[in-house]
């Protein structure tokens, strides 16, 4: 089991020049794939508001596929901060280098953690953005 950095690590890593580029492609992608789709995520997020639920159908919106989609854009600026040893990190390193993947692994109940981690790892493998020693 590994251990995630403490709250006073982390807030220091939110003002890093890759938290910030993270967050903005990232809420820039849910804008544009709402967008560009019918306004598919506004139209879940209204129905999830009259159930006073955050859970898309039982599943936690932190493992949909339209999240990943943005949280694909937080790993982008990661990469491009520490392409130079992308390689060397190990999927848990790559994590703790984040503050919203943190968060993300934190909050996802056991059930569902398994599958949101396939689904990231392969995402990252057909992006290109897999290090070597992030597969297991």
């Amino acid at each position: 089991m590994f251990q995630f950095p403490d709250l006073k690590t982390n807030l220091k890593k939110e003002q890093f020049e890759e938290k910030i580029k993270g967050s903005i492609h990232h809420e820039l992608a849910h804008w544009l794939d709402d967008t560009l789709h019918n306004f598919h995520i506004t139209k879940r997020v209204e129905k999830q508001m009259q159930k006073n639920t955050r859970d898309l159908k039982n599943i936690p919106v932190n493992v949909t596929n339209f999240e990943i989609e943005a949280q694909m854009h937080n790993i982008k600026q990661l990469y491009n901060k520490y392409s130079d040893i992308w390689d060397n990190l190990t999927f848990i390193d790559m994590i703790n280098k984040s503050p919203s993947l943190i968060s993300v692994y934190n909050s996802t109940p056991k059930t569902f953690k398994d599958g949101w981690l396939k689904k990231l790892k392969t995402r990252m493998y057909r992006e290109g953005l897999l290090g070597k020693n992030m597969v297991n």
